[in-house]
């Protein structure tokens, strides 16, 4: 999902009817509905709600109306999440580059036991271990 797609959803999100929506079902239609702070006149069997939307019965199942009563608030939630796990990324890309340069310094000054080699000491640590592939590519070049 690019920055402008999550902008654009955003601004879906900011123009439309604040949240929580619900949805019910009555004789003539799926009705959708935000709460308000004013009593209103909307539903008489739900004066806290304000009509947002009617969907014809005709259109599709109810299931249409409460994905998309949910959705008002469930979008903006995700696109919070979106952006949170992608700091999250940025920070670890961050710690293991910062780390990766501190072990590569480390094992450049590093004396291996009995003069061993680089491959000797990967050889016996992936006998430990197992395959190593990944740290291969980034030894300082013996």
């Amino acid at each position: 999902m690019t920055p402008e797609r999550i902008k654009d959803l955003r601004a879906l999100c900011e123009a439309a009817t604040e949240g929580p929506w619900e949805a019910w079902e009555s004789s003539r239609a799926c009705e959708l509905a935000s709460r308000v702070d004013a009593p209103s006149t909307g539903f008489k069997d739900k004066p806290e709600y304000a009509a947002v939307c009617y969907l014809s019965p005709y259109n599709k199942e109810f299931a249409d109306c409460r994905f998309i009563a949910t959705a008002r608030t469930a979008l903006p939630e995700a696109l919070d999440e979106v952006e949170r796990l992608r700091g999250e990324v940025e920070r670890l890309r961050t710690a293991l580059s910062t780390g990766t340069l501190a072990l590569r310094e480390q094992l450049r000054k590093a004396r291996l036991p009995g003069g061993m080699t680089q491959d000797e000491l990967l050889r016996e640590l992936e006998e430990h271990y197992g395959p190593l592939e990944g740290f291969r590519a980034w030894l300082p070049k013996s």
